[in-house]
Order: C-alpha cells, then sequence, then structure tokens
C-alpha cells in the first residue's frame, strides 16, 4: 500500500510566519487575536479579529513583480510554501521532477469587493445621485485598481505554487470553505496512491477580512460581540468566532521516495469530506455526515481528536454531541481556533499542520480559551501527551455543512527527528 509522507509543513496564521510561531502561543495558550480597530473590518460589529502580518511576496517568487496582483490570502500562501518547500528541501528527499510534482489547493470566495468600485461612484455620483453606469466612464474609471480582478481569483495560490516550484503534474483548486483543505488532500492522496505523482504539495488560503465575508457572518449573527475579550470554543459561554486569515502548505512523498534519515515520521493515513443529508438544518453539526468523513478517513479507536471549534455556543455543542457519537473512545480532544480564529479554507489544513507538530513533539494542547466545557469529548488538559506512534484526526465544517476528516498518524524512527517548532 502506497503511504504518504510528510517530508515538509509551512504555516502563517494571526501568530506570526511560520510553524513554530503559532506552536509556541497554542502551548502558552496565547491568543493570536486583537480588537478590531483598524483596516476595512474595524467598522464590524465584532470584538476581535485574527490579522496575519507578513512582508511582501516578491523576493519569494522567481518573477517579483508578479507579486502586484496579490490578495491578502494568496499572500499568505507565498510565505508559508516557502517555509514547506525549504523544510522538504533540507529533510534530503530527492525532488522527483517537474512532471512528478502535483499541486493541490484550497482556496475560499472568490468575487469582486463592493470598495474597489466606491471611489469612483463616488466621483460619478457627487451628489448621491445615482446616474447611471455611463457616468463611471472617463475619470471617475481611473480611480477603479487595474489589478482587482486578478486580486480576487480563487486559483491565483495555484498560480504562485506553480512558478514557484516548476510542478507540472496535475494542478487541482478546490474553492469552497474549512472542509475544502480535506478535500484537496484527499484528491492528493488518491494520485499519490495511484502513481499519477510522487510528490503532492497540498496548501489551503483564506481571508476573511473581506467585506462579503464580513457582512456574511454578520448576518447570521457569528462574530463575536464588541467588548469581549477571548474566543471561547467549546465552551458554555461561547459568544461568537472571530473572522481571521491564514495560510499552511504541506509536502507530501510516496513512502518510496521519502527519506528515512528524518527520523520520526508522520503518515496521512486519509481524508475524505460528507455532505449532510437535504433534510438537516445547516445551523448545527450533521451527526451522519460526520460519522461518515471520520470512518471514510480511518478513524480508530484512541485517535486524539483535533476538532474545529468556533466560539458560536450552537455550533460547538453540537460539534460536541457529534464527536462524542462518532468517536467514544477518543482519550483526549482539542481545538486550535480559540489562538487563531475562524481561518475560512484555510482552516483543515492548517489544523493539519498543527497535527503533524502534536505528533512530533508528543504533546496536546488544550482548548485556549475554554473555561466552562460543553459536554462532549474528554477535552485535553495542560499535560496532555501524545505517544510518538498515536494518531491524531481531524474535523472540520464548512458553513454550508460540509464536513471534513483527515487522519495521520506517527510512526517512530531511531533516527533524531528534526524539530519543526525551532
Amino acid at each position: 500500500m502506497t503511504v504518504a509522507i510528510v517530508t515538509g509543513i509551512g504555516l502563517v496564521t494571526p501568530a506570526g510566519a511560520g510553524v513554530a510561531a503559532t506552536w509556541a502561543r497554542w502551548r502558552a495558550g496565547e491568543s493570536a487575536l486583537a480588537r478590531a480597530a483598524g483596516g476595512p473590518w474595524a467598522s464590524w460589529p465584532c470584538g476581535l479579529v485574527g490579522e496575519a502580518r507578513v512582508g511582501d511576496c516578491g523576493d519569494l517568487l522567481p518573477i517579483p513583480k508578479l507579486a502586484k496582483y496579490a490578495g491578502r490570502s494568496a499572500r499568505l500562501l507565498v510565505h508559508a510554501a516557502r517555509e514547506a518547500l525549504d523544510r522538504a528541501a533540507a529533510g534530503g528527499t530527492p525532488n522527483p521532477g517537474p512532471a512528478r510534482v502535483g499541486l493541490y489547493v484550497a482556496s475560499g470566495q472568490t468575487g469582486l469587493e463592493p470598495s474597489a468600485f466606491f471611489p469612483a461612484l463616488d466621483a460619478a455620483w457627487p451628489d448621491g445621485e445615482r446616474a447611471g453606469y455611463g457616468a463611471l466612464g472617463a475619470r471617475p474609471s481611473r480611480l477603479i485598481d487595474p489589478y482587482f480582478s486578478l486580486r480576487t481569483l480563487s486559483n491565483l495560490g495555484v498560480t504562485f505554487l506553480s512558478l514557484m516550484t516548476g510542478a507540472e503534474g496535475p494542478s487541482v483548486n478546490v474553492v469552497h470553505d474549512a472542509a475544502a483543505g480535506a478535500g484537496a488532500l484527499a484528491t492528493a492522496l488518491d494520485d499519490l496512491a495511484s502513481g499519477a505523482v510522487s510528490r503532492a504539495i497540498v496548501a489551503a488560503h483564506d481571508s476573511w477580512l473581506v467585506e462579503q465575508a464580513g457582512l456574511g457572518l454578520a448576518r447570521r449573527g457569528w462574530l463575536l460581540p464588541r467588548g469581549r475579550d477571548a474566543v471561547r470554543p467549546f465552551d458554555q459561554g461561547g459568544e461568537g468566532l472571530a473572522p481571521s486569515e491564514g495560510a499552511a502548505v504541506i509536502v507530501l512523498d510516496r513512502d518510496d521516495a521519502a527519506s528515512r534519515d528524518a527520523g520520526a515520521r508522520i503518515e496521512i493515513a486519509g481524508a475524505a469530506t460528507a455532505m449532510p443529508d437535504p433534510d438537516e438544518p445547516h445551523d448545527v453539526w450533521s451527526p451522519g455526515a460526520t460519522a461518515a468523513a471520520l470512518a471514510a478517513a480511518g478513524l480508530e479507536p484512541g485517535d486524539v481528536m483535533l476538532a474545529h471549534g468556533t466560539g458560536v455556543a450552537s455550533l460547538d455543542r453540537s460539534e460536541a454531541s457529534a464527536l462524542a457519537r462518532a468517536a467514544p473512545a477518543a482519550p483526549a480532544a482539542t481545538s486550535l481556533s480559540g489562538i487563531v480564529g475562524s481561518l475560512g479554507a484555510a482552516t483543515a489544513l492548517v489544523q493539519a499542520v498543527a497535527a503533524c507538530v502534536m505528533l512530533r513533539e508528543a504533546c496536546v494542547p488544550p482548548v485556549a480559551g475554554q473555561r466552562d466545557p460543553v459536554t462532549g469529548p474528554r477535552w485535553a488538559g495542560r499535560d496532555t501527551a501524545l505517544a510518538p506512534s498515536g494518531a491524531v484526526t481531524i474535523v472540520t465544517r464548512s458553513v454550508e455543512g460540509q464536513v471534513g476528516a483527515m487522519r495521520l498518524r506517527g510512526v517512530p524512527s531511531s533516527a533524531q527527528a528534526n524539530s519543526w517548532t525551532r
């Protein structure tokens, strides 16, 4: 049986650029979320947001001037990809050649942001009168950013990854929400197993710090109210989520290609998605879809659960209930969202990178922000250990109810493991 070995990981979240930054905050229980002060989200009715701050990505691209096309999340992806590719190269696994490398990218919503047109509309309709779109010609039209459409393309991340890697194998872009990463990973595993590729670069990027996302979350009543100081996943007092942004990249190699000198190995054992029954409500977790996704990903008794958890009490209670039914033997469960917020389409793969570090560090950090736990799985404590040969199963859910699951397991080795947190 072909096994997918993790040979490189990269991460950018509000906790910082690099895997080590997010892991350090999670281990310390220190949230990376901040009050919505500046930026277009300052007027949103939310208490906290998660802004990922990185520099320009031009120096990381083979053609630096293309950085002008990068939107918020695509820029984050480039930084995460550089870390993952550098780690894979340092691990000693031979590069299989461009034709044997596939790209599998999950990204979030695409579309035009209304603010791109506001300056032009103000100039065309100075008195507030809607004079028709014909007035947008000439000078007002020059106020519209000529690159606005390119910056919102959902496949911009695939394009940048292709430029950075020279990959010529399959190219896949899964456009959805929080479960998108599980779908991208499942496709990569299929291609690795079939022999279509020898290396799969799986990535995810998204930003909910855009107007469409903010308005949608506000309409659903999911935003953490102003004045609150923490997102509290799986807590009886959970009041809402914090919109955030991030990117994650995992380099996978076939077992017959991966270097055996990299120390304790981490394998991707499975990934799957499942849709709820059409008659089920979309504002709670579907027990059936949760069980189906977990089973398809290969859940086994004894797996530690890395759950979604948004801080929206109704969602978290239904997720905890679904997990308790689907994985009653799980020794511990935890969540990362109290540290980094809600990451949209980046969620699943950010969780997968976190699971890699959990296995390498043999540690399960607790749910940050949790004070009064909801009933459900056994929630991790401050010193919950994880065996090097253990497994972590991840579960996540899109806004519309699709459930994604992934399973990662550790394979101990006599060699010294390369650190992913230093």
